[in-house]
């Protein structure tokens, strides 16, 4: 059950450090992606600590979010 989670002894961490230990450089841009026609206004990300995400440019994209990337419909922005 959701109510009896204790979220602060039991950390779940989602991290975005790859490659060499405590670099930065060479973690990845994105820890979570979540994008096409099953994102909505009922999508939830709940419980988990995202960290040490790392901006940059790669293969001609630009990384410009954090940890978590979500794409929709604009159709749908209004209603998150």
């Amino acid at each position: 059950m959701l109510n009896q989670r204790d979220i602060k002894t039991n950390e779940t961490v989602l991290s975005g450090d790859v490659g060499i230990e405590n670099y930065d450089g060479d973690n990845t841009p994105r820890v979570i992606s979540i994008t096409g026609a099953t994102v909505d206004s009922s999508t939830t990300i709940d419980g988990f600590t995202v960290t040490k995400a790392h901006y940059r440019k790669l293969a001609g994209f630009d990384y410009t979010n954090g940890g978590i990337f979500i794409s929709w419909r604009e159709s749908l922005r209004q209603k998150l």
